[in-house]
């Protein structure tokens, strides 16, 4: 660490002089002359006291105290931190590089913020827009730790794990509540717990500086990558029946196609579900779309390269049947706590479009089916929303950039 820069009469008249009345609280209206930054993202402000000087009130707080001067602030902290059983402090570190110091590895322990000494060695009390910083940041670490909260549970009992799926959610929900209450909104508790659910690289998510951003890129990955799977699907499916026509031989239609078609809806779903949650832009709605529905052509060649025999487009179109897509599914939107608006542009046709679209391309007429349990495109089945796994063993072809 750099060498602190001392005040005038440090242990004596420059800081002994000053005296403090001490006042708590994550924010305070009357004059503070010092602000103690927690590693746990708590704030106390601190006033002054008859016969106590400024070392001393400080010190209450912040153990075998040091200090630094900042330029127009000057930081309060444990001598010899960084080599010290002290948890690392995230608020300190967003404060201080705000006010135009970014400490090169991080704060640890309680760190507290005064401004700087001036010409006549006097500490001033804390100015407005220092504070205006401070509660600014102190507002969304308290924000990112309700939201971390949220997340961490979901992650546990993550849609991945089979022991889980069933796993009692009370706890969840009581951390959602208590969330709720802080302020968060049904909408953004949604979001997190969806992350958290699908395990969508959570630990990264939950240690970013700006959790709320990281949540929203995910899930419009999220979105954009189920799209693409719905896509995938409807791609697998129009081959299997060419692949079937091209042999004499008529494709398999029953229970599992019904499966296929519900899987199908419930990818779309998921995907209307994410774009709402996200207030999904103009922009970025354009381009989910494009690459769902734009050159089928160049879809269909691609993914046939992967499924260049019956046999293998039999054994993919076979795993697409696994229930997991629309349990997995369910699972999020049975969750939700914000109740989504009408929506009156979908994002993504429905399957049965697509599904025309792609054989278009193809010029090949669906098959005809060998008895009434062919599972039809249904719309009823378009209120299960879902979404695809990160880990699916599928060869996903080119066509996803």
């Amino acid at each position: 660490m750099t060498s602190p820069q001392p005040l005038a009469g440090d242990s004596a008249a420059g800081l002994e002089d000053q005296h403090f009345q001490r006042s708590e609280g994550a924010s305070i209206d009357r004059p503070a002359d010092f602000v103690v930054l927690q590693p746990d993202g708590a704030a106390i402000y601190g006033s002054r006291e008859r016969d106590q000087g400024l070392r001393g009130a400080i010190g209450a707080h912040v153990p075998d105290l040091d200090t630094q001067g900042m330029g127009r602030v000057r930081a309060w902290f444990a001598e010899d931190f960084a080599r010290r059983a002290l948890h690392p402090n995230p608020l300190a570190d967003q404060v201080l590089a705000r006010l135009g110091y970014d400490h090169p590895s991080g704060w640890y322990g309680p760190v507290a913020v005064t401004m700087e000494e001036d010409a006549t060695g006097h500490i001033p009390p804390l100015v407005s827009d220092v504070r205006e910083t401070v509660n600014e940041i102190l507002a969304a670490v308290t924000e990112n730790s309700w939201l971390r909260e949220v997340g961490d549970l979901a992650a546990a009992n993550s849609v991945w794990s089979s022991a889980n799926i069933q796993a009692d959610d009370s706890v969840l929900r009581k951390a959602e509540e208590r969330a709720h209450r802080a302020g968060i909104s049904w909408k953004d508790i949604d979001g997190v717990r969806t992350v958290g659910f699908l395990d969508q690289q959570w630990t990264d998510i939950r240690n970013s500086r700006n959790i709320g951003e990281s949540i929203r890129a995910s899930l419009l990955e999220i979105a954009d990558a189920d799209a693409w799977m719905l896509r995938y699907m409807v791609a697998v499916d129009v081959i299997r029946d060419q692949q079937h026509r091209a042999e004499g031989s008529i494709a398999e239609r029953g229970p599992d196609a019904q499966q296929y078609e519900r899987n199908m809806a419930a990818l779309r779903m998921n995907v209307e579900t994410i774009a709402d949650l996200i207030d999904i832009t103009d922009a970025e709605f354009t381009a989910i779309r494009a690459r769902t529905t734009d050159n089928w052509r160049r879809m269909i060649s691609a993914t046939a390269e992967g499924i260049a025999s019956l046999g293998i487009s039999e054994e993919a179109w076979n795993y697409l049947c696994e229930p997991w897509f629309e349990i997995r599914s369910n699972r999020i939107a049975n969750s939700l706590c914000y109740r989504r608006a009408v929506v009156t542009e979908p994002l993504l046709p429905p399957p049965h479009e697509m599904a025309a679209q792609a054989r278009d391309a193809l010029r090949v007429e669906p098959q005809t089916p060998q008895s009434d349990q062919v599972a039809r495109p249904r719309e009823e089945l378009s209120d299960r929303p879902g979404s695809v796994p990160p880990d699916a063993a599928i060869d996903l072809g080119t066509d996803f950039e």
